[in-house]
């Protein structure tokens, strides 16, 4: 009898024990699925923050991302990963503030020009006459004058021979102008190697006037009647400028985003090129500024720095190396942080197949 009481004891203790191991394993259960919601918790509120970081970084407006460029240089890939478009509009707006300065600037250089120009006829010109596409100037032999604000200029209304007037275009060193019997020949710079005439015909049909001497010339260049023929020449120079800039700056990022490809397959760093051209578009950002500041010292004063091009492509270059390697330097850290997290739950595993 007591034997059977003893087993029935030893039964329910058994029971009690296998009731208490659930309900303790239970409770680790409850706790693991509640570390586990809170630590899942814990990354869709980092998912939602750092959503919310992306989408305020790509409604931070152009100025905010000049200064990203310049200053911010480890945001580059942030940047980047908005997209080739958003980079080509953030171009076209940074070329947008070229073209006005230099538009300014060569018109206000043109205008300037013109007004010299008016003077001269007025007070230094030889005596002239035009009529029915043929300008005829009140001198028998080839003429070279110059003048400290026009150049060279070289009249000769006798000559068509194309040879010759090469001849003439070679004489002129930097600026001038050639004038002959139908047609101008104008040199802006010793660049400028080839021969280029504007018949007068032509350009005189733009303005409405078929006939003209020195006085009526010179009233008419200071007249407000060249105010349409200003704005015209601002519209074509500012496209001309817009375009041009446009296209060389989108070759410099492109040359520099060739070295940044080429460091990140040396780094080992899995890129697409068209990721490390984004990076480009935005690491000739400070080059740029520089330009348009170089532009407006060049304007007003005519200082000239010789080897301006190396500079701005030596910057520009910089900064996207740096972005590249500091890109490197943030993979390696993550790599590191996911390397000792393995190392921990690794450690913690051990540790319960011992226990």
């Amino acid at each position: 009898m007591k034997n059977k009481d003893s087993e029935k004891e030893n039964k329910n203790e058994e029971i009690k024990e296998e009731k208490t191991q659930k309900k303790d394993e239970k409770i680790e259960e409850e706790n693991k699925e509640e570390s586990n919601k809170k630590e899942s918790n814990k990354k869709e509120s980092n998912k939602k923050e750092s959503n919310k970081g992306d989408t305020q970084l790509l409604k931070k407006g152009f100025f905010q991302k000049v200064w990203f460029s310049i200053d911010k240089i480890e945001r580059y890939p942030e940047l980047s990963a908005e997209g080739f478009g958003s980079a080509i509009k953030y171009l076209a707006m940074l070329i947008l503030f070229i073209a006005i300065i230099s538009t300014i600037i060569v018109s206000i250089k043109t205008v300037k020009k013109v007004n010299e120009i008016s003077e001269y006829i007025k007070n230094d010109a030889p005596k002239f006459s035009y009529k029915d596409g043929t300008l005829t100037v009140d001198c028998e032999q080839p003429q070279t004058i110059e003048n400290e604000d026009l150049g060279t200029i070289i009249i000769d209304t006798n000559t068509e021979d194309s040879t010759k007037i090469n001849e003439y275009y070679a004489e002129i060193v930097d600026t001038g102008a050639i004038i002959l019997k139908d047609k101008v020949y104008i040199k802006q710079s010793s660049v400028q190697q080839q021969a280029q005439g504007v018949n007068y015909k032509t350009l005189l049909e733009q303005i409405g006037t078929n006939e003209f001497d020195n006085q009526s010339m010179s009233e008419f260049l200071s007249s407000s009647k060249m105010n349409s023929l200003y704005t015209n020449m601002i519209l074509n120079i500012f496209i001309y400028n817009y375009v041009e800039q446009f296209l060389d700056i989108l070759l410099c990022a492109f040359v520099i985003s060739i070295f940044g490809y080429i460091a990140s397959m040396i780094l080992r760093l899995k890129l697409k090129f068209v990721a490390v051209y984004n990076m480009g578009i935005y690491a000739v950002t400070l080059s740029t500024i520089f330009y348009m500041i170089y532009l407006i010292i060049n304007g007003i004063t005519g200082f000239v720095i010789k080897y301006f091009d190396v500079m701005y492509m030596l910057i520009s270059a910089i900064y996207i190396m740096a972005a590249i390697f500091m890109l490197k330097l943030e993979f390696n850290k993550k790599q590191y942080e996911v390397k000792k997290v393995v190392e921990v739950e690794k450690q913690v595993k051990e540790e319960k197949e011992s226990n």
